[in-house]
């Protein structure tokens, strides 16, 4: 809970080496403020957790296949070009992940919700307090 605040400005005129004002000479400044922070809820977009386990399911409406470039051969029917074959169940296996990237993927929150339709974007919902500031210096 936000504590109560108050600020009250003012004090002598002094400019060193020139005009001394202690006891003679004084500025005040009127200022009203007023701060405040409301509820609210912000969308954002958070990375699916593809990692673990490491399962590409939709991407834009559509399956996407996770293909194995390791396995990729020359296709028998169009010279010079190449294939590969998507990954067992769609699944990267674990011993072929990037520590790295999980470990990275653990300072991301998880989604919370379903996003929006195809891209999934918007797929964070965060119910915060954000600042409502008003400010007069007359």
């Amino acid at each position: 809970m936000a504590s109560f605040k108050r600020n009250q400005f003012g004090g002598p005129i002094t400019v060193p080496k020139f005009y001394n004002g202690e006891g003679r000479t004084f500025f005040f400044i009127d200022y009203g403020g007023q701060h405040g922070r409301a509820a609210g809820n912000a969308f954002h977009t958070a990375p699916p957790r593809w990692s673990v386990p490491a399962i590409f399911r939709h991407q834009y409406g559509a399956l996407r296949l996770t293909l194995d470039l390791e396995m990729t051969r020359l296709d028998p029917s169009r010279p010079g070009f190449f294939i590969a074959d998507a990954f067992p169940a769609n699944r990267i296996p674990t011993n072929r992940t990037c520590l790295i990237g999980l470990q990275a993927q653990s300072y991301y929150p998880l989604p919370n919700a379903s996003g929006l339709p195809f891209t999934r974007q918007q797929n964070l919902v965060l119910h915060d307090a954000y600042p409502e500031s008003q400010d007069r210096l007359e």
